[in-house]
């Protein structure tokens, strides 16, 4: 499996259409060290946080834990402390919103167990349902913003867009932290992966209608993942918001 999938969301994303990648069975190998990776327990401190997307058309926030445009909460931008509601606009300035979430789900088969992560599940409100990605411990929550259009910011040799978001998630936590897998009769059990998330915006006429999502996903467990699958979960919901002002 290619470690690197991209995923282009726009406003014809939000209408329902998504591009998913890696649809077939592999087996996959990967370099990884165990050592390399900090062991998460419930008793370790983590901040799950939110930054904005607004430099383009569309307003769109995403997460240091596998999701993006979650609607209905209220927050600060982790970056610009701009208070605004989880979600995603467009047309910007519109009050129109077009996502309740999205997510990626990645499955697999380890140690003939056939295991699923995801960012969230479709009946998330339920007991059944919760997120399965995770920040890593503080002070190493892997969330960080660069800019083509800042010479002097940190990291603007390496950004990409004009307005670059990078978090660093897994699925790995003690199972007493985690919410019940919604298929099973216990707590989620993970695949021991990585995602690497940055998600791009531009503000000029040709690229402000998107945002560009470039994920890759480390295996650092100490066996292979078989029939590995990756694909995104959306959740539309478009309308006009009526909780401005």
């Amino acid at each position: 499996m290619r470690s690197t999938s991209s995923l282009i969301v726009g406003a014809v994303a939000f209408a329902g259409l998504l591009f998913i990648s890696g649809v077939g069975a592999r087996v996959v190998t990967c370099d990884y060290s165990k050592a390399d990776f900090p062991k998460l327990t419930a008793a370790e401190e983590r901040e799950y946080l939110f930054a904005l997307h607004t430099l383009g058309n569309m307003i769109l926030s995403v997460t240091n834990y596998g999701v993006w445009g979650e609607g209905y909460v209220w927050g600060h931008d982790y970056f610009t402390l701009d208070e605004y509601e989880f979600g995603s606009e467009y047309p910007k300035g519109s009050k129109i919103h077009n996502l309740r979430y999205g997510t990626i789900w990645v499955g697999g088969i380890l140690d003939g167990d056939t295991l699923v992560s995801t960012g969230t599940m479709p009946d998330w409100t339920s007991n059944l349902g919760g997120y399965e990605f995770h920040p890593n411990p503080l002070p190493e929550i892997g969330f960080e913003t660069r800019s083509i259009g800042d010479s002097e910011s940190e990291g603007f040799e390496d950004a990409v867009s004009e307005q670059d978001i990078i978090a660093v998630y897994n699925d790995t936590v003690d199972p007493g932290f985690t919410m019940w897998d919604s298929l099973g009769e216990g707590s989620h059990l993970p695949l021991y992966i990585e995602v690497t998330q940055k998600s791009y915006v531009w503000s000029n006429s040709a690229a402000e209608d998107f945002v560009l999502f470039d994920i890759a996903i480390k295996n650092f467990g100490d066996k292979t993942i078989e029939n590995a699958y990756f694909g995104v979960l959306t959740r539309p919901m478009v309308g006009y918001d009526l909780h401005y002002g």
